[in-house]
Protein backbone atom coordinates (compact mmCIF):
# COMPACT_ATOMS: atom_id res chain seq x y z
CA UNK A 1 0.00 0.00 0.00
CA UNK A 2 1.27 3.49 -1.09
CA UNK A 3 0.66 6.65 1.46
CA UNK A 4 1.18 9.71 -0.18
CA UNK A 5 1.04 12.88 2.05
CA UNK A 6 -0.63 15.78 0.59
CA UNK A 7 -0.74 18.91 2.63
CA UNK A 8 -1.72 17.78 5.79
CA UNK A 9 -3.69 14.60 4.71
CA UNK A 10 -2.13 11.18 4.11
CA UNK A 11 -4.14 9.95 1.41
CA UNK A 12 -4.04 5.59 0.03
CA UNK A 13 -3.16 5.80 -3.51
CA UNK A 14 -4.85 2.04 -3.86
CA UNK A 15 -8.15 3.32 -2.41
CA UNK A 16 -8.19 6.17 -4.99
CA UNK A 17 -7.12 4.26 -7.63
CA UNK A 18 -9.60 1.25 -6.67
CA UNK A 19 -12.85 3.55 -6.15
CA UNK A 20 -12.02 5.91 -9.26
CA UNK A 21 -11.89 2.37 -11.40
CA UNK A 22 -15.19 0.90 -9.34
CA UNK A 23 -16.75 4.42 -9.93
CA UNK A 24 -16.25 4.37 -13.26
CA UNK A 25 -17.31 1.20 -14.53
CA UNK A 26 -20.39 1.21 -12.18
CA UNK A 27 -21.97 5.05 -13.21
CA UNK A 28 -23.68 6.38 -16.14
CA UNK A 29 -21.67 8.61 -18.32
CA UNK A 30 -21.23 12.48 -17.40
CA UNK A 31 -23.09 13.04 -20.57
CA UNK A 32 -26.01 11.14 -19.75
CA UNK A 33 -26.72 13.84 -17.37
CA UNK A 34 -25.60 17.00 -18.69
CA UNK A 35 -26.88 16.59 -22.26
CA UNK A 36 -30.30 17.70 -21.00
CA UNK A 37 -28.56 20.89 -19.93
CA UNK A 38 -27.45 22.25 -22.96
CA UNK A 39 -29.52 25.19 -23.03
CA UNK A 40 -28.14 26.32 -19.71
CA UNK A 41 -24.77 25.99 -21.11
CA UNK A 42 -25.33 28.21 -23.62
CA UNK A 43 -26.43 31.57 -20.83
CA UNK A 44 -22.70 31.20 -19.92
CA UNK A 45 -21.30 33.30 -18.15
CA UNK A 46 -24.20 33.97 -15.89
CA UNK A 47 -24.69 30.25 -15.17
CA UNK A 48 -22.17 27.53 -14.02
CA UNK A 49 -23.10 23.68 -13.76
CA UNK A 50 -21.08 21.02 -11.48
CA UNK A 51 -21.10 17.78 -11.49
CA UNK A 52 -20.50 15.42 -9.03
CA UNK A 53 -20.38 11.32 -8.30
CA UNK A 54 -19.26 9.06 -5.94
CA UNK A 55 -20.40 6.22 -3.69
CA UNK A 56 -22.32 6.46 -0.58
CA UNK A 57 -23.47 3.47 1.84
CA UNK A 58 -27.14 3.31 3.85
CA UNK A 59 -26.52 6.41 6.00
CA UNK A 60 -25.99 8.80 3.34
CA UNK A 61 -21.80 9.27 3.85
CA UNK A 62 -19.37 8.62 1.28
CA UNK A 63 -17.15 5.56 1.12
CA UNK A 64 -13.66 6.48 2.64
CA UNK A 65 -10.36 4.76 3.61
CA UNK A 66 -11.21 4.68 7.42
CA UNK A 67 -14.34 3.05 6.96
CA UNK A 68 -13.17 -0.31 5.04
CA UNK A 69 -13.03 -2.45 8.18
CA UNK A 70 -17.04 -1.84 8.48
CA UNK A 71 -17.43 -2.55 4.09
CA UNK A 72 -19.28 -5.87 4.59
CA UNK A 73 -22.34 -3.57 7.11
CA UNK A 74 -23.64 -1.63 4.45
CA UNK A 75 -25.31 -1.47 0.85
CA UNK A 76 -23.95 0.64 -1.53
CA UNK A 77 -25.41 3.69 -4.07
CA UNK A 78 -23.98 5.83 -6.31
CA UNK A 79 -24.89 9.16 -5.71
CA UNK A 80 -25.51 11.66 -8.65
CA UNK A 81 -25.42 15.72 -7.79
CA UNK A 82 -25.46 18.29 -10.63
CA UNK A 83 -25.30 21.84 -9.41
CA UNK A 84 -26.20 24.71 -11.33
CA UNK A 85 -25.71 28.21 -10.05
CA UNK A 86 -27.45 31.22 -12.35
CA UNK A 87 -26.72 34.62 -11.08
CA UNK A 88 -28.42 37.89 -11.80
CA UNK A 89 -27.39 41.59 -11.83
CA UNK A 90 -28.31 43.79 -9.10
CA UNK A 91 -29.65 46.59 -10.46
CA UNK A 92 -31.26 46.10 -14.04
CA UNK A 93 -34.37 47.04 -15.95
CA UNK A 94 -37.69 45.85 -16.37
CA UNK A 95 -37.08 44.49 -19.76
CA UNK A 96 -33.80 42.66 -18.76
CA UNK A 97 -35.59 41.65 -15.53
CA UNK A 98 -37.85 39.32 -17.86
CA UNK A 99 -34.72 38.20 -19.61
CA UNK A 100 -33.49 37.18 -16.46
CA UNK A 101 -36.90 35.07 -15.55
CA UNK A 102 -36.68 33.61 -19.77
CA UNK A 103 -33.07 32.11 -18.25
CA UNK A 104 -34.69 30.96 -15.34
CA UNK A 105 -37.53 29.23 -16.95
CA UNK A 106 -34.55 27.57 -19.80
CA UNK A 107 -33.10 26.13 -16.70
CA UNK A 108 -36.03 24.76 -15.02
CA UNK A 109 -37.56 23.09 -18.39
CA UNK A 110 -34.09 21.50 -18.61
CA UNK A 111 -33.79 20.56 -15.32
CA UNK A 112 -37.26 18.96 -15.93
CA UNK A 113 -35.88 16.93 -18.87
CA UNK A 114 -32.82 16.13 -17.15
CA UNK A 115 -34.91 14.34 -14.37
CA UNK A 116 -37.17 12.60 -16.44
CA UNK A 117 -34.35 11.28 -18.71
CA UNK A 118 -32.74 9.96 -15.38
CA UNK A 119 -35.82 8.49 -13.57
CA UNK A 120 -36.44 6.60 -16.86
CA UNK A 121 -33.24 5.34 -16.77
CA UNK A 122 -33.24 3.92 -13.63
CA UNK A 123 -32.20 6.17 -11.48
CA UNK A 124 -33.83 8.05 -7.97
CA UNK A 125 -34.68 11.42 -7.74
CA UNK A 126 -32.95 12.14 -4.02
CA UNK A 127 -33.06 16.11 -3.66
CA UNK A 128 -34.35 18.75 -5.87
CA UNK A 129 -34.49 21.80 -4.48
CA UNK A 130 -33.43 25.63 -5.58
CA UNK A 131 -31.56 27.54 -2.63
CA UNK A 132 -30.68 31.39 -3.05
CA UNK A 133 -27.32 31.81 -1.18
CA UNK A 134 -26.84 35.53 -2.18
CA UNK A 135 -29.35 38.16 -3.16
CA UNK A 136 -28.77 38.11 -6.50
CA UNK A 137 -28.21 34.16 -6.81
CA UNK A 138 -29.80 30.80 -7.64
CA UNK A 139 -28.79 27.39 -6.96
CA UNK A 140 -30.13 24.29 -8.92
CA UNK A 141 -29.41 21.53 -6.15
CA UNK A 142 -30.55 17.96 -7.51
CA UNK A 143 -29.35 14.46 -6.24
CA UNK A 144 -30.10 11.12 -8.18
CA UNK A 145 -29.30 7.58 -6.59
CA UNK A 146 -28.22 4.27 -8.16
CA UNK A 147 -28.26 0.88 -6.36
CA UNK A 148 -24.22 -0.42 -6.79
CA UNK A 149 -23.94 -4.08 -6.43
CA UNK A 150 -22.39 -4.45 -3.02
CA UNK A 151 -20.03 -7.63 -4.20
CA UNK A 152 -18.51 -5.30 -6.54
CA UNK A 153 -17.94 -2.70 -4.19
CA UNK A 154 -16.77 -5.97 -1.55
CA UNK A 155 -14.43 -7.18 -3.90
CA UNK A 156 -12.85 -3.73 -5.48
CA UNK A 157 -11.77 -2.98 -1.43
CA UNK A 158 -11.26 -6.15 -0.02
CA UNK A 159 -7.94 -6.13 -2.59
CA UNK A 160 -6.62 -3.34 -0.77
CA UNK A 161 -7.61 -3.54 2.55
Amino acid sequence: MIIKKFEKFNINESFIQTYDELLSSKSKPESFFLDSLLDVYDMSPKTKVDYYNYIIDDTGHMIDAGKLKNIEDYNYRIRYVVVIKFNTPSDISLDEYEKELDGISTIILSIREMISRCIGGGLELVLNKVIQPGDFSKSFIIHFDEKIDKVAVLSAFKSIS
